[in-house]
């Protein structure tokens, strides 16, 4: 006589059952994730930033407890994408600025002062990154430094003897060629004087 109401008891389990709704994933591990992205990501590549925005970009969220393995797969990429991010090299624009004063001839500088720009342009390392730029605008001044201190060779006594000399033996050498110029002319002139006088 009471079927009615315990197929209703049926019923109102089935309809509970329906109902049964699982709990949300748990995104803590993606949120603290999250939290360790550089807020400052314009000093890594172009490159690896990319991985890591799109890995964030493919988050999905509102996932239940049952895809806990997925949520917890995007806290894992996100990590190793933060590792994966590369600095950008240094800007190098001093050193090559510096680098393109440097005389073509330094044969006319004293040797001390030239080893010292040598050993500043020898310390030049291209491997800096920009967390390292102090250390390349470093390199830029060093150059720059050593060019201001390059001293000419200064010209020795035996120099000016011997530039002395040269500029005598050139001067005597003239004037004997001058002096036997004359004394032909004259000559010309006497046998041609002598000539007509016949």
């Amino acid at each position: 006589m009471e079927q009615e109401i315990v197929d209703g008891y049926a019923m109102n389990i089935e309809n509970a059952i329906k109902e049964l709704k699982y709990k949300d994933a748990d995104y803590t591990k993606v949120n603290e994730a999250r939290a360790k992205v550089p807020s400052d990501l314009n000093i890594y590549t172009d490159e690896s930033i990319k991985s890591l925005k799109d890995i964030l970009a493919s988050i999905e969220e509102g996932k239940n407890i049952t895809e806990q393995a997925t949520v917890d797969g995007y806290a894992d990429a996100i990590t190793k994408a933060i590792s994966e991010l590369k600095y950008r090299l240094a800007d190098y624009t001093k050193v090559n600025e510096a680098k393109s004063k440097v005389p073509n001839d330094l044969s006319i500088y004293t040797d001390e002062s030239v080893e010292t720009l040598k050993n500043a342009l020898n310390a030049v390392k291209y491997d800096k990154n920009i967390t390292e730029q102090d250390i390349v605008d470093e390199y830029a001044m060093n150059i720059n430094k050593a060019l201001e201190k390059l001293k000419k060779k200064e010209i020795t006594s035996i120099d000016k003897t011997q530039r002395k000399q040269i500029k005598t033996g050139d001067s005597t050498n003239f004037i004997g060629l001058a002096g036997l110029m004359i004394l032909s002319i004259f000559g010309y002139i006497i046998l041609k004087k002598k000539t007509l006088d016949r």
